[in-house]
Formats: C-alpha cells, structure tokens, sequence
C-alpha cells in the first residue's frame, strides 16, 4: 500500500515503543500497557501538518497521550474515554492548572510534617543518616557486626565498580 509518510528512522527498531526521557514526567506516572509512546504521536502530527488552527478528535484517548502531545503543541483537542480509571488518569494529565504558591505551602506542610516525626523518633533530618554505622550513629547499630561488615563490603564493591565503569569510559 503506497503512502507519502516516510517510515520511522529516527529511533532504533527496539526503541521506538519507549518513553523518552523527556516525556517521562507525565507520561510514567502511571502505566497504562495499552498506551503507545508520546514521540509516535509528536511524530504523526509533524507528519501529518498538525498545528495550532487544527483540532484532534481521539475517540479512545486511554490516559490521554494524544491529548498531552497536542497540549504541549497548543493544538486543539478532543478526547473519549469509556475506561473510568484511564479517564481518570487522562484527566490529571492534562490539568495543568497547578498553583505555586499551593504546591509551595504544601510542600513546606510536608516537609514540616516529615520533621516532626523525625523529631520524635530521636533523628534529626539535617544531619547524615548512614546507612552502615559502626559507631552506634545510624540505622544500623543494632544490627549485627557481621551485617555492618556485609553492608560496607556491599558499598566498598559499588563505589569500585563506579569507579572502574568510569575509568572505561574514560580510556
């Protein structure tokens, strides 16, 4: 079947039905398998001509994907979903009508909270938690010497690996 649409070659083969990082923000809060990756649709509007005087019917608009892409285009559209909890999801994902000035008193609202409890669990947030202290400091002072032992072995490893994984990529 002849088309004007050149195939996709901007991404690998295994590639092209991933999120992209840039799009993970609203796209990987919640997963969805019937959804398809946002560049497809970035892609089929750039194809197609797509822009701003036009508007987008998505008849089954899952959570919403097709509606975000045309969004962030400020593309006009419109989209059906029978699905309550993909509705839902679709929804939140093209409310961006955030506040700051809420999103930063709740923020500060959680973080107070956050240390409060701290507080009385006897920790205080400002300072270091280890993770494998010996000196009766941390988490871990109760636990065995031996699991402090494996636990520094287990860091000491990681911190070699990071290491030897830069020198190569180095050389």
């Amino acid at each position: 079947m002849p088309t004007d649409i050149a195939p996709d070659t901007a991404a690998p083969r295994n590639d092209r039905n991933k999120v992209r990082a840039e799009d993970r923000t609203v796209h990987e809060w919640y997963r969805f398998v019937l959804s398809f990756p946002p560049h497809l649709v970035a892609d089929y509007l750039d194809r197609f001509g797509v822009g701003p005087s036009r508007t987008v019917l998505d008849p089954f608009c899952g959570t919403g994907t097709t509606l975000v892409e045309c969004k962030k285009r400020r593309i006009g559209s419109v989209g059906i979903e029978s699905n309550p909890m993909a509705h839902f999801a679709s929804a939140v994902k093209v409310d961006w009508t955030a506040e700051p000035a809420e999103l930063e008193a709740y923020t500060e609202a959680v973080v107070s909270s956050v240390s409060e409890t701290l507080a009385k669990q006897g920790l205080d947030e400002r300072r270091g938690l280890p993770l494998f202290s010996v000196n009766g400091d941390g988490p871990a002072a109760s636990a065995s010497q031996s699991a402090v032992r494996t636990g520094e072995a287990l860091t000491q490893g990681f911190d070699q690996s990071a290491s030897a994984a830069q020198d190569a990529g180095a050389a």
